[in-house]
This record gives C-alpha cells, structure tokens and sequence, in this order.
C-alpha cells in the first residue's frame, strides 16, 4: 500500500510539464501508469522496484493520451521507462526507437501487436523487457528474437505458440522467461529447452503434458519453475525432479497424485512449492 501511496496522479497537461523536468535533470527512469491499470496490478506494484529506484519517478495518468510515445522521444538519455496499460497503436511505438539508451522497457498491456514488436527489435541496448498482454504472436516473436542481449523477457497473456518458442530459442543469453498464459505445447519446450541459462521459468497456463516436461531436464541452471495449470501428471513430476537446482516450483491445477508428489521429496533445496489447486 506504500507503493500505491508513492504514485502521483497528473493529467495529460502535467505530462508535458513532467517530461521537460526529466529531460533538463536527465533523470533516466520513468514510469507511466494508465489511468486503468487493467492487467495483473498487484504483481506490477510488487515488483516495481525492478524497473525505477526513485518513486518521484512514478505517475499515473488520470485520462488517456494521445500520441503518447511520440511525446516521449525526446528522451533519449533514459535507462529505464514503464508505460502499462496505455492503448498504443503499433505504428506508434517507431517514436520509441530513438531510446537508444534504454536497458529496460516495459509495455505491457498496450496492444502493439506484432507490428510493433517489429519496431522495438531495433533497441538492441534492451536487457529487460516486458511485452506481456499485448496481442503478440509467433511473428511479433520472431523480431523480438533479434534482440541479442535480452536476458529478461516478459510475455505474459500472448499468442505464442510452439513456432514461436522456436524463435525464442536464438535469445541465448536469457535468464528469466515467463510464457504464462499462451499457447505452447511440449515441441515448444523442446525449443525452450535449449536456453541453457535460464534460472528462472514460467510456462503456466499452457497446453503442457508429461512429453514436454521432459525436455526441461536440459535447463539445469533453473531455480525457479511454474508450471501451473497445465496437464501434467505424475511422470512429470519426476522429469521435473532432476532439476536439483530448483528452490521454487509451481505445479497446482495440474494431475498430480500423492505418489506423484513424492518425487519432488529429493529436492533439499526447495523453499517453496505449490502443489494444490
């Protein structure tokens, strides 16, 4: 509730105002909430620490703004800018790329679809980005995939399937990936599975079975695991517990059975795991 408390609200006047005092500081982290903050608001607010350090930094908009990005371009020193929940057309976000600067950009919730995706692949300075919502498919991936130095990549609530898992495969330097809520099924995981440094993966809400669990053995760095709300099964459960590096997993609303449950016992380090529905 601190957070909350932090956030300023300002409208589309302030924003110009706002954006003259960060361009003449050159302050190089901002965040701009919409003035419905729509998708997953409290785990964006839990981890907002991640994207800005300095929490004067952080505004939301008490209507909708129109060209949005374009009036951002200006700013061309920023490090690290959120714009959730805006309603961006694609052809919008080509105002972005002269953001060289940036390292860590999260769009989520906008819409860009896979034409804008295309426009953000040239932000080759990008380590951090989250994408999630945003109507993206197996083509919007495919330019994300040219983005060499990722190593955190968010794209919650997409239209990813296993053509685009393939795509992702080519980010080599990933470290943290979350898939949630798409459509990949176990030829996707087989893709996945060659992100050898990945520590931390969520693949929930998908249409994953025993098959493709099996690909994970090869992710021997992981230390993090979700995998709920998939059609996993038992047998999952033991290609999951060779993964002996893990400290969390999530693995509820799938069909485990108490026998199932057993083999994750081998797992010493495991801090927290969920296993229930």
């Amino acid at each position: 509730m601190e957070i909350v408390k932090t956030i300023q609200k300002i409208s589309a006047k302030d924003l110009d105002k706002v954006i003259v005092e960060i361009y003449d500081q050159k302050s190089p982290e901002l965040v701009l909430v919409g003035p419905n903050l729509i998708y997953d608001k409290k785990g964006f607010l839990h981890h907002l620490s991640h994207w800005v350090s300095d929490y004067s930094r952080v505004y939301q908009l008490t209507s909708d703004v129109n060209n949005i990005c374009e009036k951002l371009s200006s700013l061309s020193h920023l490090t690290s800018l959120v714009l959730r929940d805006f309603q961006i057309k694609p052809i919008e976000i080509k105002s972005l790329v002269n953001l060289k600067n940036l390292t860590k950009l999260n769009i989520a919730g906008s819409n860009i679809g896979n034409a804008g995706a295309r426009y953000l692949s040239k932000l080759s300075s990008l380590i951090t980005l989250d994408l999630s919502y945003n109507a993206i498919g197996n083509e919007g991936v495919r330019y994300l995939s040219w983005i060499e130095n990722l190593t955190e990549l968010g794209l919650i609530g997409n239209n990813i399937g296993d053509k685009g898992a393939f795509y992702l495969a080519d980010l080599n330097k990933l470290t943290t990936l979350d898939l949630a809520n798409n459509q990949i099924k176990d030829n996707g995981v087989d893709y996945l599975s060659r992100l050898n440094c990945l520590t931390k993966l969520n693949l929930s809400d998908n249409q994953i079975q025993d098959s493709g669990v099996e690909h994970l053995k090869h992710l021997k760095h992981l230390e993090v695991l979700h995998v709920n709300d998939c059609m996993i099964g038992s047998i999952g459960v033991k290609h999951i517990s060779s993964l002996t590096n893990l400290v969390e997993v999530g693995l509820a609303n799938n069909f485990i059975t108490d026998a199932g449950a057993k083999y994750l016992k081998p797992l010493s380090n495991i801090r927290n795991w969920v296993l229930g529905s």
